[in-house]
């Protein structure tokens, strides 16, 4: 066999492969595909971690813009949710692009591919290449949604996880880790709440309170070390309400055995929650209160006193 006939082989075999990847998305059940539904599974078609430099997502209500810096994935200049960009890839690798469900424009806005409900996902690839999908309500059957090209009167259904994915505020796309420990290596604890100081130490039997030598509350020193292992906040104070509070401020100090600081958390009551900075952190998240309680117990439960509440 030549080179050239070789080569033409090839060419010809890659071509196969993409378009197999297209009919895939378009369910590959039926000998008549529509083009308007080739069309539409081609835009969404090789979008992934390789082939994609930056995506805007733009609703009523917000515009998210997912993009690579340094390597790494933000949004909106954020550190991105890792779990967030793999479901969005996730969701663009297994979408189905199904039947037609309207060809007259005036059905547009009704099923949200135009006006206030329509989402416009933009993908601009690495190397300049930029494709754009109207992304409309959700579809009747379970996770499906109606999509169309810019400039097309179609409109078809996709059957996959692209609303879930795609139109979630910018509090989840965001990474919500405050911090993660290797509680293995924490040799102490310094907590202090309502003005009392207590200092648990580790040694080869297990806990006890630095100054007394008593044991504490095995229940809550686990309690506090899970939470730390991986400790995740459910959101963000907002910008321009920076404030921290100065009073009933809850410190939480975990230390190596060598006494450096492995983790340092400050924690104050806002409303129903608390509010939540870490050394070495600019960002204020926010914490549920009950693991707040948790990583710094009251005093008479963490020191098993007597009357300690249940």
């Amino acid at each position: 066999m030549s080179k050239n006939v070789l080569q033409r082989l090839v060419i010809a075999l890659a071509g196969l492969l993409v378009l197999y990847g297209v009919i895939r998305l378009v369910g590959g059940r039926s000998p008549n595909l529509a083009l308007g539904a080739i069309e539409l599974a081609a835009e969404l078609e090789g979008i992934d971690g390789r082939t994609l430099e930056s995506a805007t997502f733009s609703g009523a209500d917000r515009e998210i813009e997912v993009a690579r810096a340094a390597g790494e994935w933000t949004v909106n200049g954020y550190e991105a949710d890792s779990a967030a960009v793999a479901r969005m890839f996730t969701a663009l690798s297994e979408v189905e692009v199904g039947a037609l469900a309207a060809a007259n424009p005036d059905n547009h806005e009704r099923l949200g591919v135009s006006g206030r409900d329509a989402w416009m996902l933009e993908f601009r690839l690495l190397g300049g290449e930029s494709r754009i999908v109207a992304l409309g309500r959700v579809g009747s059957a379970f996770q499906t949604a109606y999509a169309r090209l810019p400039g097309s009167d179609e409109v078809y259904t996709v059957r996959g996880d692209l609303r879930g994915s795609f139109t979630r505020t910018l509090t989840d796309w965001r990474d919500k880790l405050i911090a993660r420990v290797d509680v293995e290596a924490i040799g102490a604890i310094e907590m202090e709440r309502d003005g009392e100081v207590i200092v648990v130490e580790r040694d080869d039997a297990g806990w006890t309170v630095a100054e007394s030598g008593s044991v504490p509350d095995s229940a809550s020193v686990a309690n506090m070390l899970d939470e730390v292992d991986e400790l995740r906040a459910i959101g963000f104070v907002e910008e321009g309400d920076s404030e921290f509070p100065t009073e009933d401020v809850r410190r939480f100090v975990a230390l190596n055995e060598s006494g450096d600081t492995l983790l340092a958390l400050d924690m104050a009551p806002v409303d129903a929650e608390y509010r939540v900075r870490a050394a070495g952190n600019e960002t204020l998240y926010r914490l549920a209160a009950f693991r707040a309680t948790r990583i710094v117990p009251e005093p008479d439960r963490l020191l098993g006193r007597e009357g300690a509440p249940n």
